[in-house]
């Protein structure tokens, strides 16, 4: 049946096919017998026609027309790298780290000239992508029934308007749990979480 974001009565709609070119090399592997494991990834993609959703200006005056233009964007050019590592710290606790890093950007091109209403988004970066973004947790087995795991999660700020000018989101999240899993019913487990353990 009909998708309902292509509701012609809402959107109006100007797409090429999107294409992707990328390039990923990475690595994957154990050290110091097996207790640490190692994975870390560097990439580079460019997406063409990448679906861009904007409000209609035209509508301000008219609203009859669509609210939104769903068109064919400019070029986006991403790099970044992703590292996680995942270490036995002993017989029964095991620490997982991971941390990825983001650089991402508007690339020129005519769309802002067949779009002038819109903001000249060249060498700016896409809304909603923190350039930085890691994690840590700490796993422990009390016994043969009882585990636990506190982490915490940090994201930097990102951009969260069209032209930069901007910034917000960035958040640190905290989190402990403990699970019990009786011996007498392996099937049965309960888990009790505590969420934002810092505010």
């Amino acid at each position: 049946g009909p998708v309902w974001q292509w509701d012609p009565g809402a959107y109006d709609r100007d797409t090429r096919p999107t294409t992707l070119d990328s390039l990923e090399l990475g690595y994957k592997g154990s050290l110091l017998d097996g207790r640490l494991q190692l994975a870390a990834a560097a990439f580079w993609m460019k997406q063409k026609n990448r679906i861009f959703n904007v409000d209609n200006p035209a509508a301000w005056d008219d609203p009859t027309l669509p609210g939104t233009l769903v068109l064919s964007g400019p070029p986006l050019r991403s790099r970044g790298a992703e590292l996680s590592l995942a270490a036995m710290l002993g017989e029964a606790t095991r620490l997982n780290v991971g941390a990825s890093w983001v650089d991402a950007q508007w690339g020129a091109s005519d769309f802002y000239a067949q779009h002038p209403s819109l903001p000249d988004l060249a060498g700016r970066t896409p809304t909603g992508v923190p350039r930085t973004m890691w994690s840590a947790n700490l796993d422990h087995r009390f016994s043969a029934w009882l585990s636990g795991r506190i982490g915490y999660e940090r994201v930097a700020d990102y951009f969260i308007s069209l032209d930069n000018a901007r910034k917000g989101g960035g958040h640190g999240l905290g989190n402990l749990s403990l699970t019990l899993t009786p011996p007498a019913w392996p099937r049965f487990s309960a888990e009790l979480v505590v969420s934002n353990l810092f505010d």
